[in-house]
C-alpha cells in the first residue's frame, strides 16, 4: 500500500489535498454588502492557509495548475437545501465512491472528487462533467456554473494557422474557483458516508482511503447506530481488519489511523483484541469471501450500495495517488530492437546446469503435482534434506549442495520441524548447509494483482528476495504454489497464472542462481490407474494450463488405485491396506533429460520423532523393491502368455492358409481359436474371445517366428479392421 506521508500542521495537508492554481482568492472585508465593490474577492499574491484555517481570510482555488495544464481534483455543486445530510452523502457514494461530500455554509453541498493521478485540463473537465450528469440523474438541483474546471484559459486559436498554441504563462487563466472548506475548521465540513459531521482529521482520513470503499464507509462512526444497520465500531473496525490484512498486506499502522477516526476511537486493549485475538479465532480468506455481503450491509445498509462497491472493494483496489510534486518522472522505455543468433557449431557451449540429476536445474521450475495427501509436502522435505546434505534423491543423483528454504503456505512452524527432523533421521544432516523455513503464520505474500489487470511486487517479495541473496539460499520449495498472491488472482487464468510464475517466481530463483521446486494439487480425484500414463499426470494440474508450460520439469504423484492393485499387484501386495502405503513419481514432463514411462513407486515409513512432551510418528518415504517386483511379475506373465500362443501357433498359421491372405483380423482370429478351445463347455465364450485377443495383441507386438515365417500384429486406424495380424517371409516380405 502506497500511504501518502502528510505533514503535521492542517495548513500543509490543505496545500497537498487542494492543489492547483497557486492565485489565491481572499475575502478583503466578509462584513460588507456583496455588492460593495471593497468585499470582492481579488487574487492576492502566496497562499497563507493558516489565515484561512483561523478564520481570518477566507481562500478559494482552481484545481487548474497553470504550468502543467493538469487538474488533481473537481468540484460540482448542489444546491439543493431540502435534502438531508444522509440523503445526499449516502447517494453520492453509491454514484461514485471516490467522492467527499461538503456541507456548506449556505445549506448546499460541495461534491469534491480527486482523480487517481492528474489529469490534463480537458480530459479532468470531462470528468466533471460526467459528475454533474450522475447528480442531475440522481434529481439533484446542480449548479452547472460552478462544475470545475471550467471557464479556463490555457491556449488560444491561431486563425490564420487554423491552430490552438499555448499561452505564456502570465496570459493562462484558472477559470472558476471554489472556497476551500474548514474555514476556521468548522465552516463547510466533510461528511461521513452517513451524513455525519468529520473533523479534520478524520477528513484527512476519509481523504486517504477514498479509494478503499470499505474503510472510507467506517470513518467517523460512532456508537451502535441503527439507522445503519446496526454497525457498531468493533464490527466496523473488525471488517477493516479483515480487509487489511487480505488486501492491505497485514498494514497495523493503517489500522490504528483508522480506529482514531472513529468517534470515539476504541481503546488501545479493545483495538489489540481486534486486530489479533478476534482474527486468529474466526478470521480466514474464505470467511470473509463467505460474509463479505453481510460486512457491506452493516457499513452501508442498502443492496444497491453492495452491488454497486462490491467490484471496487474485493477487485479493484486502486493505489492511493500521490501529489505532483511527489509523482516520480515516468521515462517510456523504447522496445528493443530484434536480436537475431547464428548458430556456430564451432562455439563451445556449457553443459545444462543440473543441481539434481533429472529433477532440479537451476533458474527453472519443477513441479510436484498430485492430490491432497499423497505426499507432496514430505517430498519437498527430503527434497531439502537432499540438496543439502548431497545424497541421492531415489536414484536421482544430487550433482550439488548448498542452504535451501521451505515455504509452507499450509503448515505451521512446528509441524515444518516435525517433518524435517524425520528426513534429517532416515537421509542425515549437513554440518554447513542450512535448511530456512517459512510457515503459514507470516501469511507470506508475493505477487499482488489488481483487477485492472496489473501487478506489482508486495513488500514481502523485496525482503524475500534480499534474505535469498544475503543467505546465499540456492533451493527455493513452495508449498503450495497457489498460496502466495493476493488480490484479484484467477488459478484459471493462462494470462494471469503465465505472468505469476514467469515475472516473479522464476526470476526469484534464477537471479539469485538458485533452482525453484513447488507443489501443486491436481484438478481432480486422479489416481494411478493400470493405464496411467505421463501425459495424464501432466495435465491432471490443477488451474490454468499455462503453469504446465512455465515448468520444465513436472512429476506427478499418485497413490496406487484400487483397480491398479487388483490387476498388477495383488500377488505381491495380499493385504489390501498395504496399497495406501505407496505412491508412485510419475515423469509427467521433462525439457531436458528422458521420461521414464514406467514410474518409480516409493513406500511411506513411520519416524518417531521425540519432543519435549512425548512421541510424534512422522511419515517419510523410502525407497522399496515394489517396481522391481512388479518388472519381474511382468516378465513371467509374458513368457508364460508366449507358451500358451505357442501352443496353438500351428492353428494361427492354418487360419491364414484357409483365408488366402497374409493379414487377418484379430477378431476373425480369436474367433477361429475360441471355436477350438477345449475350455468352451465351462466358460462363456465372450470371456474366452477376449482372453484370446489380449494374447495375440501381447505377445505378437514382437515378431513370432514358426517355420520360416513371421507373425506380427498391427494397429492402423484407417482400416475397417483396425487390429490386426499379419504373416511375413523371413525378410517380411508378404509370402503369397
Amino acid at each position: 500500500m502506497n500511504n501518502i506521508t502528510l505533514p503535521k500542521d492542517n495548513e500543509s495537508k490543505l496545500e497537498i489535498i487542494f492543489s492547483g492554481c497557486n492565485s489565491v482568492y481572499g475575502e478583503t472585508n466578509p462584513k460588507l454588502p456583496k455588492n460593495d465593490p471593497k468585499a470582492t474577492f481579488q487574487k492576492k499574491g502566496k497562499i497563507n492557509w493558516q489565515l484561512h484555517t483561523t478564520g481570518q481570510k477566507r481562500l478559494g482555488r482552481s484545481p487548474l495548475n497553470l504550468e502543467t495544464g493538469e487538474c488533481d481534483w473537481c468540484c460540482c455543486d448542489i444546491d439543493d437545501y431540502n435534502q438531508t445530510p444522509e440523503h445526499v452523502a449516502q447517494t453520492v457514494f453509491k454514484l461514485d465512491q471516490k467522492t467527499i461530500v461538503f456541507k456548506s455554509r449556505s445549506g448546499g453541498y460541495h461534491v469534491f472528487k480527486w482523480f487517481d493521478k492528474p489529469l490534463i485540463h480537458w480530459k479532468a473537465k470531462k470528468e466533471a462533467k460526467q459528475l454533474e450528469a450522475k447528480l442531475i440523474r440522481s434529481r439533484f438541483n446542480v449548479d452547472v456554473n460552478h462544475t470545475l474546471p471550467a471557464s479556463y484559459t490555457f491556449n488560444k486559436l491561431d486563425k490564420e494557422k487554423n491552430i490552438w498554441i499555448e499561452l505564456p504563462l502570465e496570459k493562462r487563466k484558472a477559470g472558476y474557483w471554489l472556497n476551500i472548506p474548514y474555514f476556521k475548521t468548522n465552516e463547510c465540513v466533510a461528511l461521513s458516508v452517513n451524513g455525519k459531521e468529520l473533523t479534520f482529521d478524520q477528513f484527512i482520513t476519509r481523504w486517504k482511503y477514498k479509494n478503499y470503499p470499505l474503510l472510507a464507509a467506517m470513518i467517523g462512526k460512532g456508537h451502535k447506530e441503527p439507522s445503519i444497520g446496526g454497525a457498531d465500531r468493533h464490527t466496523s473496525l473488525f471488517t477493516a481488519a479483515c480487509f487489511i490484512k487480505h488486501y492491505l498486506n497485514d498494514d497495523y499502522e493503517v489500522f490504528k489511523e483508522l480506529n482514531n477516526s472513529l468517534n470515539p476511537p476504541l481503546k488501545l486493549d479493545e483495538v489489540e483484541h481486534q486486530w489479533t485475538s478476534r482474527l486468529k479465532e474466526e478470521y480466514t480468506k474464505d470467511y470473509f469471501e463467505d460474509r463479505k455481503d453481510s460486512y457491506l450491509n452493516k457499513e452501508l445498509n442498502t443492496s444497491e450500495a453492495i452491488a454497486r462497491t462490491e467490484e471496487t472493494l474485493f477487485n479493484n483496489v486502486v493505489e492511493l495517488p500521490v501529489t505532483k510534486k511527489e509523482e516520480p518522472i515516468k521515462l517510456e522505455t523504447p522496445e528493443p530492437d530484434l536480436k537475431v543468433n547464428i548458430f556456430n557449431s564451432n562455439i563451445e557451449i556449457k553443459k545444462r546446469e543440473w543441481a539434481m540429476e533429472k529433477y532440479l536445474q537451476k533458474g527453472k521450475l519443477t513441479l510436484i503435482q498430485g492430490m491432497g495427501g499423497a505426499g507432496k509436502s514430505t517430498l519437498l522435505c527430503q527434497i531439502a534434506t537432499c540438496f543439502t546434505t548431497g545424497q541421492d534423491f531415489f536414484g536421482n543423483q544430487m550433482k550439488i549442495t548448498g542452504n535451501a528454504l521451505v515455504i509452507f503456505a499450509e503448515e505451521d512452524q512446528n509441524e515444518i520441524d516435525l517433518r524435517l527432523k524425520a528426513c534429517e533421521t532416515i537421509i542425515g544432516k549437513s554440518d554447513q548447509n542450512k535448511i530456512h523455513t517459512i510457515g503459514y503464520d507470516q501469511n507470506l505474500k508475493l505477487v499482488k494483482f489488481k483487477y485492472s489487470g496489473e501487478t506489482e511486487k508486495t513488500k514481502h517479495y523485496t525482503q524475500l528476495n534480499d534474505y535469498i541473496k544475503k543467505h546465499n539460499i540456492k533451493l527455493i520449495c513452495l508449498d503450495p504454489l497457489i498460496s502466495l498472491q493476493l488480490g484479484s488472482f484467477d488459478e484459471n487464468s493462462n494470462p494471469q497464472m503465465d505472468s505469476f510464475i514467469k515475472n516473479y517466481l522464476i526470476p526469484l530463483a534464477a537471479n539469485n542462481g538458485a533452482c525453484l521446486v513447488a507443489a501443486h494439487h491436481t484438478n481432480k480425484i486422479s489416481m494411478l490407474t493400470d493405464n496411467e500414463t505421463s501425459d495424464n499426470s501432466l495435465y491432471s494440474g490443477r488451474g490454468a494450463s499455462s503453469l504446465g508450460a512455465a515448468a520444465r520439469i513436472v512429476v506427478g504423484v499418485a497413490l496406487m488405485s484400487k483397480k491398479l492393485w487388483e490387476e498388477e499387484y495383488k500377488s505381491i501386495l495380499p493385504d489390501e491396506r498395504d496399497r495406501f502405503n505407496y505412491i508412485a513419481l510419475v515423469d509427467a514432463k521433462n525439457n531436458y533429460a528422458a521420461r521414464n514411462e514406467i514410474p518409480t513407486w516409493i513406500k511411506k515409513k513411520q519416524i518417531q520423532i521425540d519432543c519435549q512432551n512425548g512421541v510424534e510418528w512422522v511419515n517419510v518415504f523410502e525407497t522399496c523393491n515394489l517396481s522391481e517386483l512388479s518388472n519381474k511379475k511382468s516378465e513371467l506373465r509374458a513368457e508364460h502368455d508366449k507358451k500358451k500362443i505357442l501352443d496353438v501357433i500351428h492353428i494361427i498359421s492354418d487360419f491364414f492358409t484357409e483365408e488366402q491372405n497374409h493379414v487377418v483380423s484379430v477378431n476373425s482370429l480369436a474367433s477361429k481359436l475360441t471355436s477350438q478351445d477345449t475350455r468352451l463347455a465351462t466358460s462363456k465364450e465372450a470371456t474366452l474371445k477376449q482372453e484370446w485377443s489380449r494374447l495375440i495383441k501381447g505377445v505378437f507386438v514382437r515378431a513370432v517366428e514358426y517355420k520360416g515365417f513371421k507373425f506380427k500384429y498391427s494397429y492402423d486406424s484407417h482400416m475397417k479392421n483396425k487390429h490386426n495380424l499379419t504373416k511375413l517371409n523371413a525378410d517380411f516380405k508378404e509370402p503369397f
